[in-house]
């Protein structure tokens, strides 16, 4: 944000920002290669003439660039997919080698979100697209999660950003908690407690993260409606996003089948056709060849 020696929302403010920009990434130019330049310009964190934030951005992507070309810059940084913000941004010239975004939200709906996040990706001219906030809190009062939602929340998310095709990087908010208090929103929403014992969080992420690498993905198609799946080699996972479902697994080859905290749940021989129910939001892994019809 601003110094509090400095003039916040002026030419000489941005210009005092830029040199701390110029001196911050000739120090970590050999160990930093991305720069995210502000945070939710479009909401009250930035609070003067929305205009002044692409005449930032411009100016701290010159530097950079100077600096470091080989060195990318992530900016709009946007609360939420602010379409008409990143709109403004793109009609004044604002340099950007990677969009990012917070897409925060009560409800995770993977049809919605998955259309918002392609709709950016073309309204950019297709360049890459990160997600360098997103999260839910598990504090115990309105508008928290149970601990176990937001395990499948993570996971939900991090594969519909896979599926979308368009997403290359989710940065999970946040790793720990930030306090103790377990009634207050801002301390709860990381994947460890403050005292580093596990929520289901963090194995969902550990197992989604290392079972799928997100590369070379395949997005399946089903007919089921609410039923999405991604392919990457022999990995699969499928979840369904609307109902209880049940689908059918034919093996080319000797199949496991894990939840998604990477517990095997089930074996299926090669040549063997089975059913499983996919519960509602829960994903399932599947390792081995097979086809899969719901």
């Amino acid at each position: 944000y601003w110094a509090p020696w400095t003039e916040p929302y002026t030419m000489k403010g941005i210009e005092d920002f830029v040199d701390y920009t110029k001196a911050t990434v000739q120090h970590f130019k050999n160990r930093i290669k991305y720069w995210e330049i502000y945070n939710e310009p479009n909401i009250f964190f930035w609070q003067g003439p929305k205009e002044l934030y692409p005449e930032l951005v411009k100016k701290c992507y010159s530097v950079i660039k100077n600096i470091d070309p080989d060195a990318k810059v992530l900016a709009i940084s946007t609360s939420g997919i602010d379409f008409d913000f990143i709109k403004k941004c793109l009609d004044a010239g604002t340099p950007f080698d990677i969009l990012t975004v917070h897409p925060y939200r009560r409800e995770l709906n993977e049809e919605k979100f998955i259309k918002e996040l392609r709709r950016a990706y073309e309204l950019i001219g297709k360049r890459p697209i990160w997600i360098t906030e997103m999260g839910w809190s598990t504090h115990l009062w309105e508008g928290g999660v149970r601990e176990r939602e937001q395990a499948l929340l993570l996971a939900r998310c991090y594969l519909s950003a896979l599926a979308s095709g368009v997403v290359e990087n989710i940065s999970w908010y946040d790793f720990r908690n930030d306090g103790s208090d377990p009634f207050y929103f801002e301390e709860n929403f990381g994947i460890v407690k403050n005292d580093f014992s596990l929520k289901p969080a963090y194995l969902a992420c550990a197992n989604i993260c290392t079972q799928v690498k997100g590369r070379n993905i395949e997005i399946l198609d089903f007919e089921s409606d609410g039923l999405m799946g991604i392919k990457e080699g022999s990995t699969i996972v499928i979840w369904s996003y609307k109902k209880d479902l049940s689908v059918e697994i034919k093996a080319y080859e000797g199949l496991k089948i894990f939840n998604l905290v990477g517990e095997e749940i089930s074996t299926l021989p090669k040549g063997k056709v089975n059913s499983i129910t996919l519960k509602k939001y829960y994903p399932v892994i599947i390792r081995g060849k097979c086809k899969i019809s719901g």
